[in-house]
């Protein structure tokens, strides 16, 4: 359904289910990514980014 590497959709959830939405990984490629595609600013989730965690813990179980 997502064209986005798992890896990237693994962040994004993971931040999203966090209270204070805060983004880190140890891939920083992936974290970039992210970056580059305004769904995360400041280490944390953008609201667009955040649009997007939820889609896809919606979509694929298996992410939450």
């Amino acid at each position: 359904m997502f064209e986005m590497p798992y890896i990237q959709q693994r962040i994004l959830v993971r931040a999203a289910r966090r209270d204070d939405r805060r983004v880190s990984s140890r891939n920083t490629d992936a974290l970039m990514s992210l970056y580059a595609a305004d769904l995360v600013s400041r280490e944390a989730l953008t609201p667009s980014g955040l649009a997007l965690a939820r889609r896809l813990m919606a979509a694929d179980p298996s992410l939450r």
